[in-house]
This record gives C-alpha cells, sequence and structure tokens, in this order.
C-alpha cells in the first residue's frame, strides 16, 4: 500500500464480493475554506472561496437535490452507469472550525462527479449568481449545461461507505 494508506484489519469476503454491488450507501464530504487569504497548509484537501457565501440560500437549493432523482444534469460526460436515477438522502451544510464550511452528501450511490457538480452549483447560490429555485430546474432539465460548474477535486473526500452482508437488488 502506499505510505498515506494503513490496513488497520482484514477479514474474508465471500467469493462473490462486488464492491459495487454490495454498497448500500456512501458519505462525501466536501470541505470549502471560506476566507480572503489562502492557506498553504490546507490547499491540498480544500477549494478556497474568498467570496461570502449565503448559507441558507445554499440550504434552500440543497433541499430540492435530497430525493430519488435522476441526476442527469449533475452528471459529468464519460459517466459509464447504466442510468442517471439516484437517491441523494441527506445534504447537511454546515460550518466548520478554521473558516471552513463543510457540505455532506448522503446516498446510495452517486455519479461521476456529482458530487463536484452539486458543489459547484450550491457555490454559486450561496455567491447570489443563481437562485435557490434553479436547481429544482436543473434537476427538472436534466442536461449537463445547466448545472454550476464542477468543482475542483481537492476538496473532496470519501467519508464512509456502508456495506451489507450480501448483493443489494438490481436497479
Amino acid at each position: 500500500l502506499p505510505s498515506d494508506i494503513s490496513c488497520l484489519s482484514v477479514q474474508p469476503a465471500p467469493d462473490d464480493f462486488d464492491p459495487r454491488r454490495w454498497t448500500r450507501g456512501k458519505h462525501y464530504r466536501y470541505r470549502l475554506l471560506l476566507r480572503q487569504s489562502r492557506c498553504c497548509f490546507r490547499a491540498r484537501w480544500t477549494w478556497h472561496v474568498r467570496a461570502p457565501l449565503d448559507r441558507v440560500a445554499m440550504r434552500a437549493g440543497g433541499e430540492f437535490l435530497v430525493g430519488a432523482h435522476d441526476f442527469s444534469s449533475f452528471r459529468a460526460s464519460g459517466c459509464g452507469a447504466a442510468h442517471a436515477r439516484r437517491t441523494l438522502r441527506g445534504l447537511q451544510i454546515r460550518d466548520a472550525p478554521d473558516d471552513e464550511v463543510h457540505l455532506d452528501f448522503y446516498g446510495n450511490g452517486f455519479l461521476r462527479h456529482q458530487v463536484r457538480i452539486m458543489v459547484g452549483t450550491l457555490v454559486e447560490v450561496g455567491q447570489g449568481r443563481r437562485d435557490a429555485e434553479e436547481v429544482r430546474e436543473m434537476l427538472e432539465a436534466r442536461h449537463r449545461a445547466t448545472a454550476g460548474p464542477t468543482a475542483p477535486a481537492r476538496g473532496l473526500w470519501l467519508m464512509s461507505v456502508d456495506v451489507g452482508d450480501t448483493p443489494r437488488p438490481q436497479d
């Protein structure tokens, strides 16, 4: 393993184990650094956004994303998923220590760059470039050009994966 990854425990898996088919849910966190000056120590792990963000507007826009939807507008080109229907079980936007804002996404699965596109869109809402109501319209449009930009990869963290005891039913 690379030096920045440690194995804490190992257990045997069934012969038919497939992490994609057995996964029940994932939790991603996106870290924003909100202040005028950059932080050289967190530059690799956060997206530095200078403009203040209206978290109330961001939460209002995020409410439209929660639930079962066709997320085609939030799907990157080259995505190999058979369909864009996903369920976002929860979205939390909260202030964190040291000038950070964390966006936590809980879902049954995510499309290619889906979380990063949702973050880019919600940042535009927070900056006042888009209205929260436009997020609903983006979902309905089912076209990538309607959503906001893709946020940089450096702020995205996979926090946890919920794996079941058996494969999940096929979508």
